[in-house]
């Protein structure tokens, strides 16, 4: 299985629900929102109780401007394929372009999945001595099927755990945490300054420092 390790900080293509599984799909190229952009959209939607973000018709547009890079197997009536231009962005069929732009955002965010495994990876990385099952008060790894007696591992407001949060840790958080090394050492993730970078690398780096400092 290939890593995604850099999921929502480059370009990759989508594949729209109902092209799934066809031998040649249309498929859109999305690069993540860097932040100077995913501000822009911001003033132009609404954010839902729950945290959902709802593009307006501009909105969506700003979205295509900045995020869609490319397509392939995108036809005409008469099967012959349409150019890669944005005069030809209104072609697009109102759901696809609702799917497209829905992922925009999602891939240009950090999940609170993401920032809970993000959160989880650093603790892991910081108390490396907690987590070895050799020298564990347990003597054992401490999984579903056999879990500690109590919920030993926690971090408050994100997990209690009587499960070792080893296993938890994600890829995409360790590559994370690494180029938060360089963030360090003032070296960015992409050319340009912090609104050049990826909106998505911003969050994960501003939640390191965050959590570093507690």
């Amino acid at each position: 299985m290939a890593i995604r390790a850099a999921a929502g900080l480059v370009a990759e293509w989508f594949t729209p629900t109902d092209e799934v599984g066809e031998d040649s799909p249309t498929r859109f190229k999305l690069r993540p929102l860097n932040q100077l952009a995913f501000m822009e959209i911001a003033t132009s939607g609404t954010s839902r109780e729950d945290g959902a973000f709802l593009p307006s018709h501009q909105g969506r547009l700003l979205l295509l401007k900045h995020g869609l890079v490319d397509w392939e197997n995108f036809t005409d009536a008469a099967s012959l394929p349409v150019p890669f231009t944005s005069a030809n962005f209104d072609r697009i069929p109102m759901q696809i372009l609702i799917e497209i732009t829905t992922e925009l955002v999602v891939r240009s965010v950090l999940s609170d999945e993401g920032k809970k495994n993000l959160t989880i990876t650093l603790t892991v990385a910081q108390n490396k001595k907690d987590f070895k099952c050799a020298t564990c008060r347990w003597g054992r790894h401490c999984d579903a099927s056999n879990p500690a007696p109590f919920k030993q591992w926690k971090i408050p407001g994100v997990i209690e755990s009587d499960i070792c949060l080893l296993p938890m840790v994600e890829e995409s958080s360790i590559y994370l945490l690494r180029l938060h090394g360089h963030y360090a050492n003032q070296i960015l993730f992409t050319d340009g300054g912090i609104s050049n970078q990826p909106n998505r690398y911003i969050e994960a780096m501003e939640l390191i420092e965050f959590q570093g400092k507690e």
